[in-house]
């Protein structure tokens, strides 16, 4: 009976988040998206765009790390490009230790992965 029990509230709450996801995919832009459902990625270091970042839960890191445009002496390595944000987060991108100081920071980057 316990097992039954488990089983069914198991089942109503993957229903339930069915229909979360059913409810964010039929929103058409950003702006139409609850606050409360987005996820708030705070991203700072090595970046020419620091702040917080309003995505929509299972984003890709790399798209919130392009709208953060990293420069140059930022360090992508150390992330996992197929990370998914499920949750709000904070996001620190380190520089590289090889980066040579003498490159002009100001110079235009653009995150290609």
């Amino acid at each position: 009976m316990k097992i039954f029990i488990n089983g069914i509230l198991i089942l109503i709450a993957t229903l339930f988040l069915i229909a979360k996801i059913k409810a964010i995919r039929s929103f058409t832009s950003i702006e139409e998206i609850p606050t409360e459902t987005l996820c708030h990625v705070y991203v700072s270091g090595a970046v020419a765009k620091p702040g917080t970042y309003r995505v929509i839960p299972g984003t890709l890191i790399e798209k919130v790390l392009e709208k953060s445009r990293p420069k140059p002496c930022a360090d992508l390595t150390r992330f996992n490009e197929g990370f998914r944000v499920e949750e709000s987060m904070e996001i620190v991108v380190p520089e590289r230790e090889d980066f040579k100081k003498g490159v002009d920071e100001k110079e235009e980057f653009v995150y290609d992965p």
